[in-house]
């Protein structure tokens, strides 16, 4: 609030700057996520399937039908319902999340890594500590560079949170938003937008790859600590309306 406040002080050069960093914190890394997403949907049926057949079920139990007439709304609440496209988003997520964790040692200590040895940490040493190391370690994700849909769902089709390495029960397993203060604030907000781009696609178009045997293009390294990597390619698709 004291932040809000704070801008209608500001001139309009500074609110200017103030809105062009909100700008791209909403969508330098939103948008790359909905390609991902929609991407990985295209090249995997079964992902597909299971995920037009939870939108289906719960714009049914939502009383929303697909009409061009009528625009679709779904509440938060049901979109949080929607363990299905959790897990496709955070798996896209985990293939291409490049975000730098940063802290500022507030006192001396000695960080201890397994097998790594220790390190002197001084008193105001920063610490850049980068998530892929943790979301493509083959220890805590079976065959890390695949793309699973069903990844972070457990057999009751609830999400699954119990990941481990070298028998230990990791409390951050997945880390793209960062963690802990400094955890994106707007990332329950990121993940309605994207979940809502995803439904309304999937419920208006019929899509496919133009190359079903396409690849899955290679990650843009320069923006690597930033936030999500986009693909260094497009991916050629194509859509039609389908009939309501």
């Amino acid at each position: 609030m004291y932040l809000n406040d704070t801008v209608s002080t500001l001139n309009d050069a500074e609110k200017a700057k103030t809105h062009l960093a909100l700008l791209w914190a909403s969508l330098a890394n939103t948008l790359p996520v909905a390609f991902w997403c929609l991407f990985y949907l295209l090249r995997c049926p079964k992902a597909m399937k299971a995920a037009t057949d939870e939108i289906s079920q719960v714009l049914e139990n939502a009383s929303q039908k697909v009409t061009f007439a009528k625009h679709i709304f779904l509440n938060r609440h049901q979109l949080d319902d929607m363990p299905v496209l959790d897990s496709i988003i955070k798996e896209s997520m985990r293939l291409s999340s490049a975000s730098l964790n940063v802290r500022v040692a507030k006192e001396n200590f000695t960080l201890k890594l397994e097998e790594k040895g220790a390190y002197s940490i001084r008193k105001d040493d920063i610490v850049a500590f980068y998530p892929q190391t943790v979301h493509l370690d083959p220890e805590v994700y079976e065959d890390p560079s695949t793309f699973k849909y069903d990844r972070y769902l457990n057999d009751n089709g609830k999400e699954k949170t119990d990941f481990y390495l070298k028998g230990k029960k990791l409390k951050y397993y997945y880390l793209p938003f960062g963690s802990g203060k400094t955890k994106c604030p707007g990332r329950q907000f990121a993940v309605h937008e994207i979940k809502q781009l995803v439904t309304l696609m999937i419920s208006y178009f019929e899509m496919a790859l133009v190359d079903k045997n396409v690849k899955s293009p290679s990650l843009d390294q320069s923006r690597a600590g930033l936030g999500i990597l986009q693909p260094t390619h497009d991916v050629d698709f194509k859509y039609k309306l389908k009939v309501h």
